[in-house]
């Protein structure tokens, strides 16, 4: 069997295709024109597939709620002059959970690890702001090299004060960001929650 990324749906931008066609953020694709479709890639190839097929209405069912519903995606000939163009104009993005700011795994030698930060540590607030998800404190953290944060964190039901100064790293683009050495831990229920385990038939395998 392979594992996969459930195509569940994130928030829908109104103007697109799949806003037109009453996709709502939740929604999880589980088949395009009768075909299953366990996973993103899936979903999204299938889609395509279609499309450059010239089909110019495509049914999609999808799981909301615990019911199915039945979704008409319908576009023409200029919504699909390139992939490029099919997918900006489809509106189809990743739903994208909201993922608490505890330490995980510490990277040898890194700053985290250096002072004190231990697996487990949630992130309560950096500088007095209050620190609600990962991503936030990775920005936090990416948009200050070289500057001391404040943090207060909670380790044990016990709030504790720490400094931390991230370590400037160039990325690819030349520009410089903040790094700590530290990765988010990531609960099992979340996981099983985004990820779907699935078999080819023999004909794909």
């Amino acid at each position: 069997g392979e594992t996969g990324v459930k195509p569940i749906l994130g928030d829908i931008e109104s103007g697109t295709l799949a806003a037109e066609a009453g996709f709502v953020a939740g929604d999880e694709i589980l088949s395009v024109e009768d075909t299953p479709t366990p996973t993103w890639i899936m979903a999204l190839d299938e889609l395509m597939s279609r499309a450059l097929d010239g089909k110019r209405e495509i049914v999609v069912t999808v799981a909301v709620g615990g019911s199915q519903h039945t979704r008409f995606l319908r576009f023409s000939d200029d919504q699909i002059k390139s992939p490029e163009q099919f997918y900006k104009q489809l509106g189809f993005k990743p739903w994208s959970p909201v993922i608490k700011p505890v330490i995980g795994k510490l990277l040898e030698g890194g700053v985290a690890g250096q002072v004190g930060l231990q697996s487990g540590d949630l992130i309560v607030s950096a500088d007095g702001v209050n620190i609600d998800s990962w991503q936030q404190w990775v920005d936090y953290v990416q948009a200050r090299p070289e500057v001391a944060i404040q943090l207060q964190i909670e380790r044990n039901d016990v709030r504790m004060a720490l400094t931390i100064t991230p370590r400037p790293e160039e990325q690819a683009d030349g520009k410089v960001v903040g790094k700590i050495g530290a990765g988010v831990e990531t609960p099992k229920a979340l996981l099983d929650a985004m990820l779907v385990e699935y078999s080819l038939g023999p004909v794909e395998a």
